[in-house]
């Protein structure tokens, strides 16, 4: 990760693989005539941010204008922040900030990112029986080794 301390880019991210049709941010901010890269198109949940950057080219308030113009956006972090950075945005390595159907798939994981559901309550639905509960076990046995917690 140290690659990404004191990078060139405005933000780093896990890119949002969505299928054929990919994600539904990128059809919204399509239609609206909003230009983005799929292919470089960040989910939000797990980022690295140029602070530097983000003040010398005042990104802050150009998200917070695309979301006074955008009330209705999807995602509103997400979607501003794509949108302000774009071409500005890099990619994290595989497993940094992968969602846990991903992380499944490929069978490791940096950083997770536990979304719609979070580890201390896991939903009760056929992936978790399928294998996300292996990823939730693993959440419990990081609490209990390296913050003394473990409570089932």
């Amino acid at each position: 990760m140290d690659a990404y301390v004191g990078g060139e880019l405005a933000l780093y991210g896990h890119r949002i693989d969505r299928g054929p049709f990919g994600c539904d941010d990128v059809v919204w901010l399509k239609e609206r005539g909003y230009v983005v890269r799929p292919e470089n198109y960040i989910c939000s949940g797990f980022m690295i941010m140029n602070l530097a950057r983000f003040r010398a080219e005042d990104l802050s308030q150009e998200c917070l204008a695309f979301l006074d113009q955008n009330p209705d956006s999807l995602t509103a972090d997400q979607c501003a922040f794509n949108v302000a950075c774009q071409g500005k945005i890099g990619l994290l390595p595989n497993g940094w900030g992968c969602f846990l159907d991903e992380a499944f798939r490929a069978g490791f994981a940096d950083c997770v990112h536990f979304a719609g559901s979070v580890p201390w309550n896991p939903p009760t639905t056929w992936a978790f029986y399928c294998g996300d509960h292996k990823f939730f076990r693993m959440w419990y046995r990081f609490a209990e080794v390296f913050c003394g917690e473990y409570d089932i």
